[in-house]
């Protein structure tokens, strides 16, 4: 933006100068040449910026990415059953900066996991005591 601001300001400089009667042809050529410079910069900062877009594109998309995957990973896992892989899956997340919304969808996760773990285990047991008949 520096580089831009300066190229304004010697079209406008040159373009101030009109004591010289012979004027006509060189500003006409300045003004030329300190358009082209003026494209060029404007070229070079789209350029610059598209690149700094991406940086931060693919900054976020690496720091969400683990979170998406764990979110899906343990939802997978509670729909397989695998319900303290499910577990394991969401307190591997509890490292990472989550948003509100991330936050509550692993504690409902977590929630959800842990009551089918324990329901899975009450049934287990209630299973086995009616075998053995208490």
């Amino acid at each position: 933006m520096v580089s831009l601001a300066a190229c304004v300001a010697v079209v406008a400089l040159t373009g101030c100068n009109k004591s010289n009667s012979s004027a006509g042809a060189g500003s006409a050529s300045t003004a030329t040449l300190a358009t082209n410079a003026a494209q060029a910069m404007a070229g070079e900062a789209a350029a610059a910026t598209t690149s700094v877009v991406a940086d931060v594109t693919n900054a976020v998309s690496a720091t969400t990415g683990p979170i998406t995957d764990g979110i899906a990973n343990a939802q997978k896992a509670i729909t397989d059953k695998n319900y303290q892989g499910a577990l394991d899956e969401l307190n591997k997340l509890s490292g990472l900066q989550l948003s509100g919304d991330q936050q509550k969808m692993v504690s409902d996760l977590k929630d959800q996991a842990t009551k089918l773990l324990s329901g899975g285990t009450a049934g287990a047991v209630n299973a086995a005591n009616g075998l053995l008949g208490k």
